[in-house]
């Protein structure tokens, strides 16, 4: 079985893009869309993380400028100008159609500055999903890049596709420190031994590996908050 990778980004797609257009600051992580149907009429449920500026600036911009937006639940904010919601819309939205072709969008579905950002894994390589875009946006798409990734071959989506967290040098490094038992108690290699092993100065070893696990906790605890703060 082979997977087709791609990265989409399209310009003015929808609401998020404009809000992010008017107000460069914003930054909207979309986690989680659902096409449901309630009588005649579809509706879309969508979870996302928008940070970037206050909570009544955000419910008053929905509330002049988001016309498709039907509800509006507010979760929580983890900081003063980050929020988590969930919008019941009845804009049309690409990602439940994905799944029609066998491809799905990794979240979060990223969107800044009036461009909006998928990360898109098919089953198949026949580029369907193109299809989907251009039915959906046309002239809006600005860039498609896709990689074929055959039989066995191993790819670390985190790094190179979804996360955006660790850099390949940060996540090599801590999985080097990680097989080493350098986080075991008590631990099987100090940081001197573990620097001489890699080759590198100790300082710069702790340095790479404290900015490596703050990401990976910040992450954990709040959903990469720090990068739309």
């Amino acid at each position: 079985m082979n997977l087709s990778i791609a990265e989409v980004k399209a310009r003015d797609v929808g609401w998020r893009c404009r809000l992010t257009k008017e107000l460069p600051d914003t930054d909207i992580r979309v986690r989680y869309i659902e096409k449901i149907a309630y009588g005649n009429k579809q509706y879309y449920i969508v979870l996302e993380r928008i940070c970037g500026l206050s909570l009544s600036s955000l419910n008053r911009w929905i509330k002049d400028n988001a016309y498709t937006v039907q509800e509006t639940v507010y979760m929580g904010s983890r900081q003063p100008y980050c929020h988590d919601v969930i919008t019941i819309d009845t804009q049309k939205y690409i990602v439940p159609d994905l799944r029609y072709v066998g491809c799905y969008a990794v979240p979060p579905i990223r969107i800044r500055v009036g461009i909006a950002r998928w990360v898109i894994i098919c089953i198949e390589n026949d580029n369907s999903y193109i299809k989907i875009f251009r039915k959906h946006y046309d002239e809006k798409i600005t860039y498609v890049k896709s990689e074929v990734i055959r039989g066995r071959k191993a790819i670390d989506l985190d790094t190179k596709y979804v996360g955006e967290d660790l850099t390949v040098r940060q996540l090599e490094l801590v999985r080097t420190a990680y097989n080493a038992g350098y986080y075991e108690y008590p631990r099987r290699a100090s940081l001197d031994t573990l620097a001489k092993k890699i080759g590198i100065k100790p300082s710069s070893l702790s340095k790479v590996l404290r900015t490596s696990e703050k990401k990976i906790i910040g992450r954990f605890l709040f959903g990469n908050e720090d990068e739309c703060i």
